[in-house]
């Protein structure tokens, strides 16, 4: 009886083994079917997040290529306007007669000022695509001001009222005291007469010098039109390059776009090759 109970015993509990066995290979094979399809399924979203990635790196580029190149094209002309020699054969004279007559803000609002105007325009156009198509609205739109007027007084040239001055003193006592204390009669008459025209002409000729050269625009005024048109040039080349590091910066296309998605998609797909591996 005891053996009998015995061999009843082990062979319920090799029934129960081969049962529990079973039932495990069962319930593994239902978990690797489980595990298999999650897996395969994230791998599948995992590519598709990476065509997908790959596709709008694409248009970023190319957007960025389009930009960039009508940026250029503005920031360009912009610079061939700003080039010194240029801006100064252009502008340097007409801005030293507008100092001169203090008619500045006439001549600003003539040409200069409208110039400016169209290139900023052009330029903050494709700042605002930019701005647009990156969704990035932190671009300072490019702001040119215009420097005020230099105030500059014009006097006559150094020692010309001296000059005059001592034209009239030979004319009024030169004559009478020097040559006529030498010379007397009709000889004194003459030489009198002689040397008072050549004074009076060499007086006439010194004022009319003097009236013509204040006439015209003084050296001075041509030497604030240049410092002026120079220091606008090149506080408009710092604000331009300025203007482009903060563009470039906003096109730039990263190379880990959505990589804490792909992070997390790759992490799980790892945990189940681990329990793939594990079955």
């Amino acid at each position: 009886m005891l053996e009998s109970a015995l061999q009843t015993i082990i062979i319920q509990q090799k029934q129960e083994q081969t049962f529990r066995r079973e039932r495990f290979e069962t319930i593994s094979v239902q978990v690797k079917e489980i595990a298999l399809n999650q897996r395969n399924n994230l791998i599948k979203q995992l590519k598709n997040i990476e065509q997908r990635i790959d596709k709008e790196k694409e248009i970023k580029q190319k957007a960025q290529q389009v930009i960039n190149q009508g940026f250029q094209r503005a920031l360009s002309d912009f610079y061939s306007w700003l080039y010194l020699p240029k801006l100064l054969n252009q502008y340097q004279n007409e801005l030293a007669i507008a100092l001169e007559q203090n008619t500045f803000q006439q001549w600003c609002n003539n040409d200069f000022q409208d110039k400016i105007i169209t290139y900023q325009k052009n330029i903050n156009e494709w700042g605002d695509k930019a701005c647009l198509f990156f969704e990035n609205n932190f671009l300072t739109p490019l702001n040119i001001s215009i420097p005020d007027p230099p105030e500059i007084s014009i006097s006559l040239p150094e020692g010309s009222e001296e000059k005059s001055n001592y034209f009239n003193d030979i004319t009024t006592v030169g004559i009478p005291t020097g040559i006529g204390l030498l010379v007397g009669g009709p000889i004194a008459a003459a030489v009198l007469g002689g040397a008072s025209y050549f004074l009076n002409k060499t007086t006439t000729q010194a004022e009319k010098e003097a009236m013509t050269q204040n006439s015209q625009t003084p050296s001075t005024s041509v030497e604030f039109a240049q410092n002026y048109l120079t220091h606008f040039s090149e506080q408009v080349l710092l604000s331009l390059r300025k203007y482009e590091q903060e563009l470039s910066k906003i096109m730039e296309v990263p190379h880990n776009l959505h990589s804490s998605e792909i992070a997390q998609l790759s992490y799980k797909i790892q945990i189940l090759n681990d329990l793939l591996t594990g079955l």
